[in-house]
């Protein structure tokens, strides 16, 4: 179940999210996120298909460059976010203002567990304006695509795709999948992540 929003915060929507729509969906600003926002999701195993534990995202604190959440299932207790919720030395998920048809690349170096300092070279495109369905609603989001390679001196050269499925009306995405392809093309380790409930300060 999706819990309340604010009055605020609905008053809030309806003032920046409805003109934009009004005007061609033509761009989307740095979300108003706030201590207190939260959103779980159904984790889906993508090589697998096995559901695994929810996972709910808490913001405990934030500044002008980071968004610290606290996290509920998952390896990890924790995660810090860049302001624009793209990942700390991973790939730039966004690249706000958001609008159809905008591009960027990210370089990250990071450790992987088998192979160890690896390198992405990433490319990604704001695709389309679309309707998303997940177990929390439907919802109009930026479909945002990432594509491009991996090299590891331990393990060779392999690709990546990434997509986002970024909704204004919850200040974070409400799909997330990421696919991560061996050098003999084959999938490694693959994650969906769909929004299940939500709240807003």
């Amino acid at each position: 179940m999706i819990a309340p929003v604010s009055v605020a915060s609905v008053l809030f929507l309806a003032l920046v999210v409805t003109p934009a729509r009004a005007s061609g969906e033509t761009e989307v600003a740095v979300p108003n996120v706030r201590v207190g926002d939260s959103w779980t999701y159904r984790v889906t195993d993508l090589r697998t298909h096995a559901e695994l534990s929810p996972r709910t995202f808490i913001v405990s604190k934030i500044d002008e460059t980071t968004i610290d959440t606290d996290i509920r299932g998952g390896p990890r207790p924790s995660q810090a976010f860049n302001r624009d919720w793209s990942g700390r030395n991973y790939i730039r998920s966004y690249s706000f203002p958001l609008q159809v048809g905008k591009k960027w690349q990210s370089n990250p170096t990071f450790q992987n567990q088998e192979c160890g300092e690896t390198q992405a070279l990433i490319d990604a495109e704001v695709a389309t304006w679309e309707d998303v369905t997940v177990p929390a609603g439907t919802f109009r989001a930026l479909r945002i695509e990432h594509s491009g390679t991996w090299t590891a001196p331990k393990c060779g050269t392999g690709r990546t795709v990434l997509r986002f499925w970024y909704a204004p009306d919850v200040r974070r995405h409400v799909k997330y999948e990421e696919s991560w392809y061996n050098p003999r093309g084959q999938l490694n380790n693959g994650m969906r992540f769909e929004l299940s409930a939500f709240e807003l300060r």
